[in-house]
């Protein structure tokens, strides 16, 4: 017979596991959902943008008791893994200055050839030009003038370190793109759409979450493994999220699919398709009209990735918003692509750690609410003979 579950009530204190390690935290609302107790949490020190919703299910690996022994493992895991981290940072660092040593020492080498000299590349000479001066074209034109692949940016060490920190996603998130792959590789299901919770409410719930905690024109620090960030407002936040629902839209039908999600999503595209004719023959306009319409509708990307996932793409933004009908799991999708989307954009140093500061606090939220936002049970179901055979 299974222990049974221990309940908390407002006010106990737990040491709580937030990412890999546990910290002390204190209970501040119970509430019970669908039968299930749900508790919220909120770190000690932390502020409450970083509160928690934890599952009676989840509590056994949640939740340790708040005792001398357990605090003192938990402090000793943190210290343990902020020393490595600092030992990895030097490290680092000493591995780029002997880099910048070794060039320097080159650059200063005489050549061989008489009358010419050999000058080692700047450290940052395959990097992106000045900040004031982006390049003219982020297309390379071969000879006969047909559009190459598009270039991607490449930024300072520094930065480069940050994009990929990026790529270390929580483990709740991993957890859940298994299952996922599992769903529908595996047991041949498919997502219901719309979904229940779609990424458009997801960035909607996080502008007004975001709004209900901060001031207007007040600069926020925003901690990540990375440091600590201050952007200017709530504003750069909501912007980022609602950037972040744009390229959403533009990549899904173009990177995020199975091979098995193909067909699904090509009759969404064809039924959205014919119900933005019809209300187009509805609605007599003039041609100029229409075109500044469907100009108006493109989500305001960089040129470079609207160029790059749009050329010969079956969607055209202005008939299907797919963020309006799928859900977490392809959200998931794309944050596991957003070091080279990034890499896509051309920006100064400042607005781009800026940016990766709020995608950090917004990947945050999400981990809070991903256990409320997915339920698989309900989310994804086996798909229907026709959609197998298409799929096949």
């Amino acid at each position: 017979m299974p222990p049974r579950a221990i309940r908390y009530e407002v006010n106990d204190k737990v040491l709580c596991k937030h990412g890999l390690f546990f910290y002390e935290a204190k209970i501040t609302d119970v509430e019970e959902e669908a039968g299930e107790m749900i508790y919220t949490v909120h770190y000690q020190g932390w502020h409450k943008r970083y509160d928690e919703r934890i599952r009676q299910s989840k509590c056994p690996e949640m939740f340790l008791p708040l005792t001398d022994a357990n605090i003192a493992k938990a402090k000793a895991d943190i210290q343990e893994a902020s020393a490595a981290k600092s030992k990895r940072k030097k490290q680092k660092l000493e591995d780029e200055d002997a880099r910048k040593s070794e060039n320097g020492s080159r650059a200063s080498t005489p050549s061989d050839r008489a009358g010419s000299s050999c000058h080692a590349p700047s450290v940052h000479s395959d990097r992106r030009g000045p900040v004031s001066k982006p390049p003219d074209t982020t297309v390379q034109k071969s000879a006969e003038g047909d559009l190459d692949q598009p270039v991607t940016v490449s930024f300072g060490p520094k930065i480069d370190a940050h994009v990929e920190m990026l790529s270390s996603l929580p483990t709740l998130f991993k957890k859940i793109l298994v299952e996922e792959h599992n769903a529908i590789v595996v047991q041949g299901k498919l997502a219901v759409l719309p979904a229940r919770v779609t990424v458009y409410n997801i960035i909607e719930k996080y502008q007004d979450f975001t709004k209900s905690l901060f001031p207007k024109n007040v600069e926020i620090d925003v901690e990540h493994e990375g440091g600590t960030t201050r952007i200017p407002s709530v504003d750069s936040l909501c912007a980022t999220a609602i950037n972040l629902r744009d390229y959403f839209d533009i990549v899904l039908g173009y990177q995020l699919l199975y091979k098995s999600e193909k067909p699904q999503y090509q009759a969404l595209v064809k039924r959205e398709q014919e119900k933005f004719d019809g209300e187009v023959t509805k609605t007599p306009e003039t041609p100029g009209r229409r075109r500044r319409q469907a100009r108006d509708a493109r989500p305001s990307l960089p040129p470079l990735v609207i160029l790059q996932l749009l050329e010969g793409g079956p969607l055209r933004p202005e008939m299907l918003r797919p963020s309006k009908y799928y859900g977490l799991g392809h959200l998931l999708r794309l944050l596991v692509k957003l070091p080279v989307l990034l890499r896509l954009s051309s920006t100064d140093d400042l607005e781009f750690m800026i940016r990766i500061a709020c995608l950090h606090d917004f990947i945050a939220f999400l981990r809070q609410n991903a256990p409320m936002i997915l339920d698989f049970d309900l989310d994804y179901k086996v798909a229907s003979a026709d959609s197998a055979k298409a799929a096949g």
